[in-house]
């Protein structure tokens, strides 16, 4: 009889968990949508081409060592792929992986041929991209939601739509963050 008490009790709070969980991932993904000035369809569109492209990367025995480190992002009209791989072919070769797939859209390859960057290195990229729209949103001139600020080994990678005025703020602002090295943009 308490075997049958403890196994609902744990089949209930096993099921009462995973409607909490799935209630707070599905919260965060509407604010997230919501405030992204994409549309749903273009958020949409842009996630799906992400999976497809990581799907190959991830299926290609020569790319998915441990030497390499690959991001793409899909944002709007343009494909940004960052990272790093030991070699020129590979480079090439995640280039002609991204191109594959027909979509109408600028690739940008800012993949470096060296060492994959430590774990030390990707938390303070995170805190250079925090600081990024901490500063900027600070600023109050610049709609941070129309950015997306990347940062890899340093680089700050600028994605989205800004004027001209916006751009020159922006670069201002960035590049006093400790820790940058260079600002990429691609808005």
């Amino acid at each position: 009889m308490n075997k049958i008490i403890f196994s609902i009790i744990t089949s209930f709070i096993v099921f009462i968990s995973g409607c909490v969980s799935s209630t707070l991932i599905l919260s965060s993904l509407a604010i997230k949508t919501s405030a992204d000035p994409r549309s749903i369809g273009t958020q949409i569109d842009n996630f799906t081409l992400k999976v497809k492209i990581y799907k190959s990367i991830l299926q290609n025995d020569l790319i998915k060592t441990k030497e390499s480190r690959i991001s793409v992002i899909p944002y709007e009209n343009k494909i940004l792929i960052i990272g790093q791989v030991p070699n020129n072919y590979l480079f090439n070769h995640v280039q002609k992986i991204v191109q594959s797939f027909d979509y109408d859209k600028e690739i940008y390859n800012e993949i470096r041929i060296k060492n994959k960057i430590s774990f030390m290195q990707n938390i303070k990229d995170s805190w250079i991209s925090s600081q990024s729209y901490f500063y900027l949103i600070k600023s109050k001139n610049i709609k941070t939601k129309n950015l997306k600020i990347l940062t890899e080994n340093g680089e700050v990678f600028l994605l989205g739509n800004a004027s001209q005025k916006e751009i020159k703020n922006i670069i201002k602002i960035i590049s006093n963050i400790k820790g940058v090295n260079c600002i990429i943009n691609i808005l």
